[in-house]
């Protein structure tokens, strides 16, 4: 598996610039999950693959997706890896917290490791009603363990980041909105019964754009109470 981790990275670290920012980050994807699949709980391999990721990590473009992986991947992995400088180096270090990295197995079975993207959003939610709408999460009718998942760290914006989307909302300002930047199909089989569930706290007219890997457009379209998908109409002339 090493060789081929490093083959791959080597590629993406050349041909950076040619390669959609998409691609390297699915192919980083790629690599975890099914690295995770083959090594199980071998924690020396684990240290083997830390130290390979960080010495084949030499392009600032790589570098920076692998941040946004990082940051943005909403599965357990979120917390697991750590990049950075190290001041005296060149290169990059890690910091791994190596019991749980690539511990699949513990990820719940209905999170979507390659979700379908948003292309566009328009989404906001009023902070005069997160509280609410954190209430309705939690006692909704989703499985125990995935509103446990949603609602782990106890705020409405937790919850947004985790059912997939990255959001906005001024730090300086208690009273404005939580305005959705982009949005990833991440609860896989329960996407749809938690955009209905927010719905009725997202002001109509409000949608997600997605195209899928096939260039097919949708919208997830909120009226005011629940949410709908709807599919691009075509008009032959």
């Amino acid at each position: 598996m090493l060789p081929l981790i490093s083959f791959a990275i080597n590629v993406l670290n050349d041909y950076s610039t040619e390669i959609k920012s998409k691609v390297i980050y699915e192919t980083l994807e790629l690599i975890f999950d099914t690295t995770s699949k083959v090594i199980g709980k071998n924690e020396e391999f684990i240290n083997e693959m830390a130290d390979t990721l960080a010495a084949s990590i030499r392009n600032e473009a790589i570098e920076d997706i692998f941040h946004c992986y990082c940051k943005e991947h909403h599965c357990d992995f979120v917390e697991r890896v750590r990049l950075n400088y190290n001041t005296n180096s060149t290169h990059l270090t890690t910091s791994f917290d190596y019991k749980q990295l690539f511990m699949q197995v513990n990820k719940p079975q209905w999170i979507s490791l390659c979700p379908e993207e948003s292309i566009h959003v328009e989404f906001l939610v009023f902070t005069e009603n997160s509280k609410e709408a954190f209430k309705a999460v939690k006692n909704s009718t989703l499985p125990q363990d995935v509103i446990d998942y949603l609602t782990e760290d106890g705020t409405f914006e937790g919850v947004l980041t985790r059912g997939g989307f990255s959001i906005y909302s001024n730090p300086y300002f208690e009273d404005t909105e939580i305005e959705g930047l982009s949005f990833k199909e991440v609860l896989g089989e329960y996407n749809e019964d938690f955009l209905k569930i927010i719905a009725p706290f997202v002001p109509p007219d409000f949608y997600i754009e997605i195209e899928t890997k096939d260039n097919l457009l949708y919208r997830w379209k909120f009226d005011g109470s629940t949410c709908k998908k709807i599919y691009q109409k075509i008009v032959w002339e």
